[in-house]
Parts: structure tokens; sequence; C-alpha cells
């Protein structure tokens, strides 16, 4: 049995601070709820498009406290007063509207729990929980008390990744068991999926180990003589991984970084291991900082990298630790969710620990240093905020792939490779999904989640001294192009897809959009 998707009047404890003004504090009266879950790349962009789509002044946000460093982190909602003339066909003229987002569990819970019709943990914000205080401009919300929390159907899945790709080795673990693979005939007949926007992702190394690709490269003479180690406002002077080394490694088939040789001229190769970085390490065993099953970051990599499950007997990603002769694959709970780092931010934690010798994720108890690589979309480790401030940086870089780095412009211009068009979907009417006032709001958000004006505000945090990246804006939804030159601050869109015909499919290499006046490309 479906649950009731508008909700009645909530209880009326309305938590305010003194000399507090709130816009729709918890306790106010709600309209319409809807709930969703999966991928936490778009939570900004559900932001701003509340933010957009709001009467002015009227929006409140909510995150979750479990990790007080890190509000929002599995949890948060979105309450307001929904402007009737800018979401048009609503029932009631400016509804106040709650709108729940899950991330906890990335991609895979916007997903399977669709497919599968199953309620799943979402937060509440009416059990006494939230308050907001201090320089706070967002209520923080407890999840550890009865009735924090509430077991709940999602009206909107989002995901890194279109939701077929959820097999084989992208399937979530959830509490140490595998859960059954996604098919595209389930996709088809019980899901509308919407493409959301492009996002870029990319393969971090430890500062030690970028330091060492440019010290061989530029031995090599592929990198001018005069970069500075370290550096990589300069992208010429950024190193690069090609695919195929980049598949290697993630499939484990590279045990300790002397696999790779380093051949100057004609002279014997010297182990890569004797360049800048090399004599602090622990030992030269390969670190890989990948992601769980079921993680859409993951999901992509091993589409775009491995070709996996795209393809019948593709090789998977490396699914466990060899202590004695490598690669090292920590996890973050390998007894719930199975080997690799459960978020992004693990993977934060993950790198800068090899690098630095440290253990603050839990992932390195020996205090090794070690060369690691890692998977994340380009919002991380910018040196921006959301702001665009300047803000500490971990220790790791981004490389290039196959001589390109990972910026808009490249990929825009079909040179960068890694980066997947990511997908709203909920249930169809005919099977239990949902229906008026809440479907017109879903479609509204899937519309405009890829508007140049709402993913160039994103952008601000994914702008990285060798240039910007972070998500596109899609031709494909009838209404963007492209322009000539590629224009990254104010038309952030791309003609390529992964999209042929009605269907979007992430395994497809991408190829330029034939809509009339949108066939253009960079050469």
């Amino acid at each position: 049995m479906k649950f009731n998707r508008l909700s009645v009047a909530m209880a009326a404890t309305a938590l305010l601070g003194a000399g507090e003004a709130f816009a729709l504090a918890p306790g106010a009266a709600v309209d319409i709820e809807i709930w969703a879950s999966g991928a936490t790349a778009q939570d900004k962009g559900v932001e701003a498009l509340f933010s957009e789509l709001c009467v002015a002044g009227s929006l409140d946000i909510y995150r979750d406290n479990a990790n007080a460093s890190k509000p929002g982190a599995q949890h948060s909602a979105y309450f307001c007063t929904l402007d009737s003339t800018k979401v048009t066909g609503l029932s009631t003229v400016n509804p106040n509207v709650l709108f729940h987002k899950r991330s906890q569990g990335g991609s895979a819970q916007g997903v399977t729990p669709l497919i599968l019709d199953q309620a799943i943990t979402h937060m509440q914000i009416n059990n006494g929980n939230c308050s907001k205080t201090g320089p706070d401009t967002f209520y923080r919300c407890t999840l550890a008390n009865a009735g924090d929390t509430i077991l709940h159907e999602s009206d909107l899945g989002v995901s890194d990744v279109n939701p077929d790709l959820f097999r084989g080795p992208n399937a979530p673990i959830e509490g140490g068991v595998k859960q059954p693979d996604v098919t595209a005939s389930q996709v088809s007949s019980l899901l509308d999926v919407t493409p959301a926007a492009g996002l870029v992702f990319g393969i971090p190394v430890t500062l030690s180990l970028y330091t060492a690709l440019q010290d061989a490269q530029m031995d090599q003479g592929r990198l001018p003589a005069g970069c500075v180690l370290g550096d990589d406002s300069n992208p010429d002077c950024m190193p690069s991984l090609s695919s195929e080394q980049v598949a290697s490694l993630l499939a484990g088939k590279v045990q300790n970084w002397n696999r790779f040789k380093v051949q100057v001229g004609g002279a014997s190769s010297d182990f890569f291991t004797s360049y800048s970085g090399g004599m602090g390490l622990t030992d030269n065993k390969v670190a890989v900082c990948r992601r769980v099953d079921g993680s859409g970051t993951q999901a992509q990599a091993n589409a775009v990298f491995l070709n996996n499950p795209c393809m019948s007997g593709a090789v998977p990603p490396v699914s466990g630790s060899n202590a004695l002769s490598g690669p090292i694959v920590p996890s973050t709970n390998l007894a719930l969710n199975g080997i690799g780092q459960s978020g992004s931010g693990d993977v934060d934690n993950c790198l800068a620990d090899f690098n630095d010798g440290t253990n603050t994720g839990g992932g390195n108890s020996g205090n090794s240093k070690r060369w690691a690589i890692g998977i994340q979309s380009l919002e991380k480790n910018s040196g921006r905020d959301k702001n665009g401030n300047s803000i500490a940086r971990k220790n790791y870089r981004f490389v290039k792939i196959d001589g390109a780095a990972p910026t808009l412009a490249e990929v825009a211009a079909g040179r960068y490779p890694d980066w997947v068009e990511q997908t709203f979907q909920w249930r169809k009417a005919s099977v239990g999904g949902p229906t008026g006032d809440v479907l017109t709001i879903l479609q509204k958000v899937a519309q405009d989640a890829s508007k140049p004006s709402i993913v160039k505000d994103l952008n601000v945090e994914f702008n990285h001294p060798f240039g910007q990246s972070g998500f596109l804006a899609l031709s494909t939804n009838g209404t963007n192009a492209q322009t000539f030159p590629f224009d990254a601050a104010n038309n952030p869109t791309i003609n390529l897809t992964h999209k042929q015909g009605a269907s979007l499919d992430n395994c497809r290499a991408p190829v330029v959009n034939t809509t009339s006046g949108k066939n253009l490309l960079d050469l």
C-alpha cells in the first residue's frame, strides 16, 4: 500500500529561538510533502531550485546533525511556500511544500527502493529535533531519538547514472547483503526517468604521487621543464594518466608502483618510485580509495574505464586488499557495505591519510604513507566553498586523463572522457507512483535541474586552479544549446549526450546531439 503523498498539517510545536524569525518553522502546516532519496551531487541543485521556485523569503533549510562538522551529509529538507506562478498547474495557490531529501547511501537509494516499492528511512523535522541557533542559516536536526526518522517510500530518486547501471558490481550492499540487480525491463515498466545534468568526475591522486608523476613526465619531456612540483594552477604542468592506466589501477591489476617504468630517451627504464616523493613511502604498494558498490561515483567509473557492466566479460573493479603484495583497498565499514569508501568525504580522508601518514578516516590504521588514487566528482578539493571563498585543500590533486584536464571546456569539446548524465526518476502513476501536485512539482524540478542559470551558480565550488569544472546543462532538454566558443561562466551547456532517442545509457559513447542546430562540436 502506498503512503499518502499529500500530508496533513504537522504538529504545531515551533522551535523558535529568542529573537529569531523564520520563514516556515517546523510547526507550520504542510500542504504538500515530498520524499526524495539518492545521489548527493544534486543536493545543491535542489536547494538552488527551491530558492528560485519559492516565494521570496519563505524558504527554510534543515540538515541532519549526525556529523556536526558536515551537517546534511545524510539528510536534508526544504520547506517553503511554493510560488504558483513559477510552478503552474497546482491545485492550491502558493502551497506550503516540505521536500525531504535522503542522501545516505548515495545513488542506489534513488533507484533500488523505487524499483522494489520499498520504504526507507527519512528524516523528520517536527519531532522537537530541529533547532536554529548561533550563526547557522539553517536548522540542525538530530537523528538519534525515537521519532526523529520515519520509514517512508520515496517519491523521487536521484542518481549519478541511469538506473539500470545498478547491476553486477554496482548493485548495492545493504547490511552485508548484496541487493538484486536492477534490470532494463524493470526500469522501462516501472520508472519514468529524466536526465538531470552532466557531471564531471576525475581521478584524484595523493599529492606525493602527483609530484612524482610531474617529475617523471618532465624528465621524459612530456611536461615543460620549468613546472613547479605540486602546482596545478597551470594546466600545461598537470601530469596525465591514460584511460588504460587508470583502468589497470581501478581493476587492481597493478599491485605496486614499481610496475610503472619510466623510460627517458634511449636509456634503460627507471623505477617510478625513484622519482620525487618516492623515498618517503612506507612501501610501494598501490592504494585504491574506491567507493562502495551502489555508489553512483563508483558506477560511473566502472562504466567509463572498465566498461562494466556494459558488456559481458568486462573486467571487474578491485574488490579486496592484498596486504602482502598489494593493492591496498581500505573500507569504512566492510561488514555493512562491502569494500570501499561509503561517501565522497571518506575518499577525501582516505587520500589525505595515505599522503600524510595519518588515520583520520579510519582506513590507515598503520599510519602508512602510500601513493594512492581515488574517484571523485570535481566538486571536491577545488580550494573554493559554495560562495567562491578560498578554503584549505587536502593533500591530493586531480590528474589529466589521456592528456585532457577535467574541465567543462575539455568535456564539451569531447576530449575529456570521465563524465556522465545524472537522472531523476519516479514510479509511473500506473504502478502507484506520484500523481497530481506531487508529480507536477517533480516534473518541474527535473525540467529545471539542467537550466544553465541553475548549473552555472552551482559551479562556483568547482572552480579549480587549473580551470572551471562541475555541472553541464544538457542540449537534449529541448531549450539549451552550446555556444561557441564554449562559455563556462554564462552557458555551461554541452552538445554531447549519452542519450539516443528516449533512452539514456551512460554505457554508450557520448555522441553529438543531432537536434536541429545543436550538432556542432569544437575541434
